[in-house]
């Protein structure tokens, strides 16, 4: 607290004011820790009083709390019976304006001004794309992954409209959600006995019947003959008849649906379906729940497309393996709608059997697909999301066999040779570096006497991993935490992570330390860093994540359904290329290059009183001079070592 004042004189109108916050040892303003800016508009000529966050190290950490008063210099020369000259008025003012400008009214233009630290750059909004002009290609990186099948989708980044989803024919069922992932009704022999494709609403009945003839139907027609139709013509319901039917039923859905002949022109007319698809199948890489005596599965995919296309892929198979890679693509032309099912098999190849095992497979219907407006936007551009569609057998009903990460592409047959398959090469081996700092720890539970010896340690399990520094880092120990609190401004590197991997997560363990009885772990917390790693290697663009807080749960569980964790800690994580990271080295814990960012060894809980009070020793206030304990210790033992050295006639 200063309650300090300060006499501005030849203010300007426009002019802001910046508020540094200094260090004792560094009195530049370039040395800042921290500064506050007010602008003119939050001062003038009201005045101002609050507080102001400051930007730079203490960046949202920190604020100064500041009083303006503006005295306008007319009111204060009525004190005085002499009048004060008028100083001149500069012709250019500190933001560059001239008086003109200043002075004329609805002229004068505000400029942001913000501290050095802060990029003096808003971002604007880019132009939208001219009419007729084609959207670019969103390729690779723009093409996201379901997990799960794409009819479950209910979230970014595709939320299908696949009206007529295979509804299971079945025998004393109640009802069944079809949006279910653990249930794959295509293998359920005993219980499933067909499917059919169809859609309801639910409407008021007292709702207006429209005749079938209704221009409804006409339009779609008239569209499927190649007429353009009057958007003058085009009716759509007004409130009350969405108010009679089925919540936030689709709109385009009623407009054909409920008319016999718009719902054939939809589904069989020329101009909705071709008379031959071209489908593309694009197979990346599938995780099995597979096993056999001795050794992991031998896994190749089979597959059937519509009534007439077979194919297995035995001469592909992956040998000793349960998590095989394919990137291969396959492509074969159909008639929609009596080649829309498309069934893929992942298959065990066993030499010693005249029939290879089932693994799993999974069942896609095409023509929900062909027909979904949101699939067609996305099959377009080249960016239908990824699938990991689980794996199931009729065998072993209602078991997960793994996962088949794919997608499929579907273009009419007489322009397939103009549009390129999606690449689907197998991803570079990219380096990947991981760095997290832990900044702090809080609101952890007692150990020994009602404080705690605080240590971290964060644990690596990726197999992919093949960096010189330890799967298990630590940091270093803040002795005696009473309140809960602890502080660690500490480093953890895990440098040349080998991409693709198969699983990479760390593990942190909240622990006590002893040094007669060794570390007692208090809680853990497991982080995913695949995700993390996977988009890294993919965009080759950097990624920092954080400070967040996260918590560990305790290892012994109360049962309570709300159970209190065993802390919490706040973490940073930065995860780069290897290239990367190889231009911005950052050492282990606090040692040098130490920049990026600078981490300060703390003094709470690292001097000798903390660490003599685990013990039930205190030592007496000695002010400065505990700095000089270590060096009194060494001169102790010098004059020690320098006696038994004379008794035993060394010196």
């Amino acid at each position: 607290m200063w309650n300090h004042d300060l006499d501005f004189a030849n203010f300007t109108r426009g002019e802001s004011l910046i508020f540094s916050l200094l260090n004792k040892e560094k009195v530049k303003v370039e040395d800042a820790l921290g500064k506050a800016l007010l602008l003119s508009e939050q001062f003038f000529p009201k005045g101002f009083e609050g507080e102001l966050p400051l930007f730079g190290q203490t960046a949202n950490k920190v604020h100064v709390k500041v009083k303006v008063t503006v005295i306008v210099e007319g009111e204060k020369s009525k004190q005085n019976l002499v009048l004060q000259d008028e100083e001149p008025v500069e012709f250019i003012n500190s933001q560059a304006l001239p008086e003109p400008l200043r002075s004329a009214t609805g002229s004068k233009r505000t400029l942001t001004i913000m501290p050095i630290e802060v990029v003096n750059m808003e971002p604007e909004k880019p132009f939208t794309p001219r009419k007729g002009e084609e959207q670019t290609k969103g390729g690779e990186g723009a093409r996201g992954t379901v997990h799960g099948a794409l009819e479950h989708s209910h979230t970014r980044p595709f939320v299908h409209d696949f009206w007529f989803k295979n509804c299971p024919l079945l025998r004393n069922h109640d009802v069944i959600d079809q949006d279910n992932e653990d249930v794959n009704w295509s293998f359920e022999p005993h219980q499933t006995f067909g499917f059919v494709k169809c859609t309801f609403k639910l409407v008021d009945g007292w709702e207006d019947e429209k005749p079938e003839n209704q221009n409804d139907g006409q339009a779609l027609v008239e569209a499927d003959a190649g007429k353009e139709v009057d958007s003058d013509e085009e009716q759509e319901d007004d409130d009350d008849d969405k108010l009679k039917r089925s919540f936030e039923f689709n709109q385009e859905l009623n407009s054909y649906a409920f008319i016999e002949k718009s719902l054939q022109t939809k589904f069989k007319g020329p101009a909705s379906v071709p008379s031959r698809v071209r489908v593309r199948i694009y197979l990346v890489k599938a995780v099995c729940i597979f096993g056999k005596a001795g050794s992991f599965a031998d896994p190749y995919i089979n597959f059937q497309l519509g009534r007439n296309v077979s194919v297995s892929m035995k001469n592909m198979v992956k040998p000793g393996t349960n998590t095989p890679d394919f990137y291969y693509v396959e492509e074969r032309d159909i008639q929609l709608p009596y080649d829309g099912r498309l069934e893929i098999s992942i298959m065990d190849m066993d030499d010693y059997a005249t029939v290879d095992g089932l693994i799993g497979g999974t069942v896609i219907d095409l023509e929900d697909r062909w027909h979904s407006s949101v699939w067609k936007e996305h099959n377009r551009l080249q960016t239908v999301p990824v699938e990991q569609r689980s794996l199931f057998t009729a065998e072993v009903p209602g078991k997960n066999r793994g996962s088949l990460e794919m997608w499929v592409e579907m273009i009419e047959s007489t322009k397939a040779s103009d549009i390129k398959p999606s690449d689907i090469r197998r991803p570079p081996e990219v380096g990947i570096e991981v760095r997290f700092v832990i900044w702090s720890a809080f609101v952890v539970r007692p150990f020994k006497d009602e404080h705690t010896d605080v240590k971290i340690s964060a644990m690596l399990d990726c197999k992919e991993y093949g960096g010189v520094q330890p799967k298990t880092q630590e940091t270093d120990i803040h002795y005696t935490c009473t309140d809960g609190k602890a502080v660690f401004a500490w480093r953890i590197v895990f440098p040349h992570i080998q991409m693709p991997v198969f699983a990479c997560a760390v593990q942190f363990s909240l622990m006590h330390s002893e040094a007669l009885m060794g570390d007692s772990v208090i809680g853990t917390l497991n982080l995913d860093l695949k995700k993390y790693v996977e988009k890294v290697s993919r965009d080759l663009i950097a990624r920092e994540v954080g400070p967040t807080d996260l918590q560990f749960q305790p290892l012994e569980s109360t049962g309570a359904e709300e159970e209190e964790p065993a802390g919490s800690v706040n973490v940073t994580l930065w995860v780069m290329t290897q290239m990367e990271a190889n231009t911005r080295i950052q050492g282990v814990g606090r040692s040098e290059p130490n920049d990026d960012p600078q981490l300060i060894t703390p003094t709470e809980g690292r001097d000798w009183g903390a660490y003599l009070a685990g013990f039930g020793f205190s030592l007496p206030s000695l002010g400065l001079w505990k700095k000089f304990i270590p060096l009194f210790l060494a001169g102790f033992a010098f004059l020690i070592s320098m006696v038994a050295f004379k008794a035993i006639g060394i010196l």
